[in-house]
């Protein structure tokens, strides 16, 4: 399916509900490959997709289509349409209804509304509680989604706590050496980063990147991010000489993973032209 194709030939294309995910790829694929918006025209095949069944389902996912293209009242009004449906077939404790309850969640975070969009993911995790229990691997990445969302609206004691509830359960569920629980301990010392709680932010840095060295090696793409954060991190607090040395290891390990002019190592490459800048204009004085 082309997207330049459908528009020339929209009166003639019948898309149904079974194609949805063809037409979502078909959208996507425009997205990635062309630098300009979606053309306004797509609406009017959206439109016309008929659904038979009224399914939640379908009603989700062309509520996503219109996301994609930007129509956001269409959107939400299928969104809440998909919620409706799915209580009622399937009932309000039901996975499948809990997931729709996360889709009107990331719906609502991406057009900025971030109360409703909290109100919704915390609706949807209760849902995923009863069913799961508290200490399921699922709820981890569930805990952290909602405490972006706190993070968002200021509310940083939930913050804080569901981070260290995820992390909890990566480290039950997985181990203490798993980039899962390295993931964790970053997403915390960012936290504390934000809050100037350097010295609880860096030990957390610390522990994530010696977790992403034991578990992937230092010659992974995720390890060396991990040193670029780090650097940057101390070049933050003024502390050039560590970020200095954090950067040049990004330096040397992106240099082996990514080719000349590759935007990781022209970051990095950057980053430490920064520091060095820095490092020699303080001595100076």
């Amino acid at each position: 399916m082309n997207l330049e194709i459908l528009l020339k030939n929209k009166n003639l294309v019948n898309i149904s509900s079974d194609t949805l995910y063809e037409l979502h790829e078909t959208i996507q694929e425009y997205i990635d490959t062309h630098n300009k918006p979606i053309p306004k025209e797509i609406e009017s095949i959206v439109d016309s997709i008929d659904i038979i069944d009224n399914n939640a389902t379908s009603y989700n996912n062309i509520a996503a289509l219109y996301e994609k293209i930007g129509t956001y009242d269409k959107a939400e009004h299928l969104y809440l349409k998909a919620l409706s449906v799915s209580i009622d077939t399937l009932g309000k404790e039901h996975l499948d209804t809990a997931n729709i309850y996360y889709n009107i969640a990331l719906f609502y975070s991406s057009i900025k509304e971030y109360q409703n969009s909290e109100s919704f993911y915390s609706k949807g995790i209760k849902i995923k509680e009863k069913i799961l229990g508290r200490e399921h691997l699922d709820m981890a990445t569930s805990y952290t989604n909602l405490a972006e969302l706190h993070k968002l609206n200021g509310n940083y004691y939930q913050v804080e706590r569901l981070y260290q509830e995820a992390l909890a359960i990566w480290q039950n569920c997985l181990g203490e050496n798993h980039p899962n629980v390295a993931t964790a301990y970053n997403n915390l010392a960012g936290f504390y980063e934000s809050l100037s709680e350097y010295d609880k932010a860096e030990n957390l840095y610390l522990k994530a990147l010696n977790i992403k060295v034991i578990s992937l090696g230092k010659e992974d793409k995720s390890t060396a991010s991990a040193y670029n954060n780090l650097a940057v991190f101390y070049y933050e607090i003024n502390n050039y000489e560590k970020a200095c040395e954090y950067m040049k290891m990004a330096v040397s390990m992106r240099k082996k993973l990514f080719p000349e002019g590759h935007p990781h190592l022209d970051e990095s490459l950057e980053g430490l032209e920064l520091i060095k800048f820095k490092f020699i204009d303080r001595h100076v004085k």
